[in-house]
C-alpha cells in the first residue's frame, strides 16, 4: 500500500513524533511510504532521508489560512497524489486535514482519507473543525477508548468508522536497566532516592506543581532522603529559578531532551506526569512504563486508561500527590511491585509492533 503522511507538526514532539513513527514502522512493514512536511521542519526530511521514506514532499502548511499558500498546498497535493499512485492520507491536525480534503476533491481521486485526532472533540474544535471531522473523512481514529465513543456518538456520518489506538512505546530501546550511570551523570547524592518527571517543562504540563509538592514532601521527617529529577525539552531557566525560591535547588536536576534520556529515565525510582501530552497519547508515561518504573498520574485524557491500579497510582484529586510520592517513596516492595506490573501491561497493550 503507498501511504502518504501528511505532517505539519514540529518534529520529535506532540503529533510530529507520532507521524514520522508511524510512517518509519508501516516502511518496515513494506509500505510505501512517504511523508509531506513543511519546508523549515528539518528534523522530518532529515529523518524521512534517512529512513527511506518517500519525499520528503514540501507543503507549506499555514496554519494563518492564507487563500494562496492554501491554493498552492492543494494542488502540489493534488500532483503528489496522482504522481505516486497514493493510496491513503494520513493526516493529524486541522490544516492537514483541509489540505487533503481540497486536494482530493476531483471526480478521478480514488485515495481514502485517515485522520488522527488527538484530542476529544469540544470547545477546542471549531465548526469547520468539526464538519471535516464528520464529513471529510473515511476513517477516524483517536488515543483513547472514551474519545472513540464520544467521537461515534458526535459524528454519525462516519457509520462506525471510528476507532481507538492507543499509544506505543519502542520496549526494545526502553527497556529496565541499571539506574546508576544516570544518577551519577545526574548528579544524584549516594543513597538518595529520584522523584522525576518525563514532561515538555511548560506550564501547561504541571511541572511547577510537582516541584512544589516535592519540596513540601522533603520537609517531612518520615520521608526518605529524595531528589527531583526533570526531563524535557523547552528552557529549564523558569525552573531552576523556582527551584530555588523552593529551596530544593540542591535536590533538584533538569535536562532537556537533546540527548538519548533512556540513561536519565533509568535513574528514576518514583515518575509523576500530569497531562498527557500535546497529542494525546501520553508517550512520556509509556517510556516510564516500559522501564519498569511506577508512575503517578491524575485521571485526565489518556491517562485515565493507561495509569490504573496495579501498575501505577492513579490520582483523583491533584492535592493527592504529596501523599502518593509519600507512600511510593517508603514502601521498596510497592515500587518493585507497581514497576514490573507497568512493564508487563506497556508489553501487552502499547508495544509499538501491536500499534
Amino acid at each position: 500500500m503507498k501511504i502518504l503522511h501528511l505532517i505539519s507538526g514540529p518534529g520529535y514532539t506532540g503529533t510530529g513524533a507520532v507521524a514520522i513513527s508511524l510512517a518509519e514502522q508501516l516502511a518496515r512493514r513494506g509500505h510505501d511510504t512517504h511523508v509531506a512536511c513543511p519546508a523549515w521542519n528539518g528534523t522530518i526530511a532529515e529523518f524521512a532521508q534517512r529512513h527511506g521514506l518517500g519525499g520528503p514532499h514540501v507543503l507549506n502548511f499555514d496554519i494563518n489560512g492564507s487563500p494562496q499558500r492554501l491554493s498552492q498546498d492543494v494542488r502540489r497535493l493534488r500532483r503528489i497524489v496522482w504522481e505516486a499512485g497514493i493510496d491513503v492520507i494520513h493526516c493529524h491536525r486541522s490544516v492537514d486535514h483541509l489540505i487533503a480534503w481540497l486536494a482530493l476533491r476531483s471526480p478521478t481521486s480514488r485515495s481514502a482519507l485517515v485522520r488522527t485526532f488527538h484530542e476529544p472533540l469540544g470547545r477546542r474544535e471549531s465548526y469547520f473543525a468539526g464538519l471535516l471531522l464528520d464529513r471529510a473523512t473515511a476513517c477516524l481514529t483517536t488515543v483513547r477508548q472514551a474519545t472513540a465513543a464520544r467521537l461515534r456518538a458526535q459524528l454519525p456520518r462516519l457509520n462506525g468508522n471510528v476507532y481507538a489506538v492507543a499509544g506505543a512505546v519502542d520496549t526494545r530501546r526502553f527497556t529496565p536497566g541499571d539506574g546508576a550511570p544516570g544518577r551519577q551523570r545526574a548528579g544524584v547524592p549516594p543513597g538518595r532516592l529520584v522523584v522525576g518527571m518525563n514532561s515538555k517543562l511548560a506550564r501547561d504540563r504541571g511541572v511547577e506543581q510537582v516541584m512544589r509538592a516535592f519540596a513540601a514532601l522533603v520537609q517531612q521527617a518520615d520521608v526518605p532522603d529524595a531528589h527531583l529529577l526533570l526531563v524535557g525539552s523547552e528552557s529549564p531557566e523558569p525552573y531552576k529559578i523556582l527551584s530555588r525560591k523552593l529551596k530544593i535547588a540542591d535536590r533538584t536536576a533538569i535536562y532537556t531532551k537533546h540527548v538519548d534520556v533512556v540513561e536519565l529515565l533509568r535513574a528514576m525510582d518514583v515518575a509523576v506526569q500530569m497531562v498527557p501530552g500535546n497529542d494525546g497519547s501520553a508517550r512520556g508515561v509509556l517510556e516510564l512504563m516500559s522501564l519498569g518504573k511506577p508512575v503517578v498520574a491524575p485521571g485526565v485524557g489518556s491517562l485515565a486508561e493507561i495509569v490504573q491500579a496495579g501498575w501505577g497510582v492513579p490520582l483523583k484529586r491533584p492535592a493527592e500527590l504529596c501523599g502518593a510520592l509519600q507512600t511510593l517513596l517508603c514502601d521498596a516492595g510497592l515500587r518493585r511491585t507497581l514497576g514490573q506490573a507497568a512493564r508487563a501491561r506497556v508489553l501487552s497493550h502499547h508495544d509499538v509492533d501491536a500499534w
